[in-house]
């Protein structure tokens, strides 16, 4: 649904039709925190919908491009799409001390680039998976849709609890919105099962 729907949606919730209480710059601040709170939980229970493909290219200068940092919630993986190869990711330190390795085994982020490492010699494919840092715009909210309800029912609690700062009932409703994300959507990803086989 769109933003403004969802603005719609919260000002029934705090029963503020009339705009006397909250303004609407107001509200979406409670959208925006309502979604980075249930985007943190989709990182959670990485579910699989919050997480974003894109098409890298790892250049013959050690960089990879298309990788933009200040997009990035969390990483997930990156692949080479020539060798279907996993690409392991080195902690800042753990890259720094890094003598040699086979071409493209590694890469870390320095300074907000991404960089990998042993450069090969002609620009390589590369799929970069990961969960976006998520913010409200006047269009369309994230994920398709299907957190909406989530992300209007915690944002109409932070505005009724603006008052009394109550900790207590604001983990209450933490731990409320984790229960309704594992009951409703880690069940959609794939379910490890034991293999059978005439050797097992």
């Amino acid at each position: 649904m769109s933003i403004q729907t969802m603005l719609d949606q919260l000002r029934l919730e705090v029963d503020d039709l009339q705009k006397t209480r909250w303004t609407d710059d107001q509200l979406t601040k409670f959208l925006y925190k309502s979604i980075r709170r249930v985007n943190q939980l989709a990182i959670k229970f990485e579910l699989d919908f919050a997480q974003q493909h894109d098409e890298v290219t790892l250049k013959p200068d050690g960089t990879i491009e298309g990788i933009d940092y200040k997009t990035v919630n969390a990483t997930c993986a990156l692949f080479r799409k020539d060798t279907k190869q996993r690409i392991t990711q080195l902690l800042p330190m753990q890259w720094n001390k890094l003598v040699e390795s086979t071409p493209a085994e590694f890469w870390s982020f320095v300074n907000g680039q991404a960089y990998y490492s042993t450069p090969l010699l002609e620009d390589t494919p590369a799929v970069f998976i990961y969960y976006p840092r998520q913010s409200v715009n006047t269009t369309e909210s994230p994920w398709d849709g299907r957190l909406d309800d989530i992300v209007v029912e915690y944002a109409a609690f932070r505005a009724k609890n603006v008052d009394e700062m109550n900790v207590q009932a604001d983990q209450q409703m933490m731990n409320e919105l984790e229960r309704r994300l594992i009951e409703n959507y880690v069940r959609l990803g794939p379910q490890m099962a034991a293999m059978r086989g005439w050797n097992l």
